[in-house]
């Protein structure tokens, strides 16, 4: 649903905008690149903001962290 630049307070206003009508559900976070971030925190941190169902990966594209907003059917 989204390409963000990582940072989380973008990242949370954006979750906090997705419609409601979509199923039900936690986000799950997953890092690719070896990435030495806490998903346990970033999963409650962004599960407290979504009311839907969402994959975030987060990745270095081009020497930035790059974030990638999916939902899950």
């Amino acid at each position: 649903t989204a390409l963000l630049p990582y940072h989380e307070k973008k990242i949370l206003a954006h979750v906090r905008q997705l419609p409601t009508s979509l199923p039900q559900g936690p986000i799950e976070i997953k890092t690719r690149g070896g990435l030495d971030l806490d998903t346990d925190h970033l999963q409650s941190l962004f599960s407290k903001a979504t009311p839907t169902r969402h994959t975030l990966f987060i990745f270095r594209h081009q020497k930035a962290l790059t974030a990638l907003l999916t939902t899950r059917l």
